[in-house]
């Protein structure tokens, strides 16, 4: 595998990660929703996965590669399983991806 696929990858798995969140941030608005044990915050994800917050947040931006392991444990931290922690990875498209990476781009450039 090429070092852009690499990149591309760990990028995805972060915005994956971040939509997990939106998402869950939406149903935690809904007031019919059980939303206690909703993850909406990185933080909140590396106290229900057990990995530290500090990894947790470099997987999120695409900055570190996951092992199997912390991925397990992300899906976990989500109460999901990991099939149904990579159905959300998989729905993300490759052009979905790469307009978030280059407004990401955008955005540092500013700083």
């Amino acid at each position: 595998m090429e070092k852009k696929d690499k990149n591309f990858l760990k990028h995805k798995i972060g915005f994956c990660i971040r939509k997990i969140i939106e998402k869950n941030k939406a149903l935690s608005k809904n007031e019919n929703a059980a939303n206690e044990d909703l993850i909406i915050s990185l933080r909140k994800l590396a106290a229900s996965s057990g990995i530290e917050y500090a990894i947790i947040q470099k997987i999120a931006v695409g900055k570190k590669n996951p092992a199997y392991t912390t991925l397990v444990a992300i899906a976990d931290g989500f109460n999901l399983t990991l099939t149904e922690f990579f159905e959300f990875h998989d729905a993300i498209s490759d052009s979905e991806l790469e307009n978030e990476i280059a407004d990401r781009k955008k955005k540092k450039k500013k700083k």
